[in-house]
């Protein structure tokens, strides 16, 4: 992770970091010949470990993960 990201969304297998079973798959997007992307969403706010209140807006917490090449979804 580089220096300046917020930890916040790190994603791996440590106490706060976002897991497989934080996310929730909200719809696909087709976006060329054989491609798919992912909108997903976190299924809870994340926790601030930071002194600073963060505002966000609700939209801010989607994510959006692009697929491998060889990952097809048939229709």
């Amino acid at each position: 992770m580089e220096d300046d990201a917020d930890h916040r969304w790190r994603i791996g297998e440590g106490p706060n970091d976002i897991k497989l079973e934080d996310l929730v798959l909200v719809s696909m997007h087709h976006v060329s010949l054989g491609s798919w992307q992912p909108q997903l969403r976190l299924l809870r706010p994340r926790e601030s470990r930071f002194s600073r209140p963060t505002a966000t807006p609700s939209n801010a917490q989607i994510i959006s993960i692009p697929l491998p090449q060889h990952a097809r979804i048939s229709r």
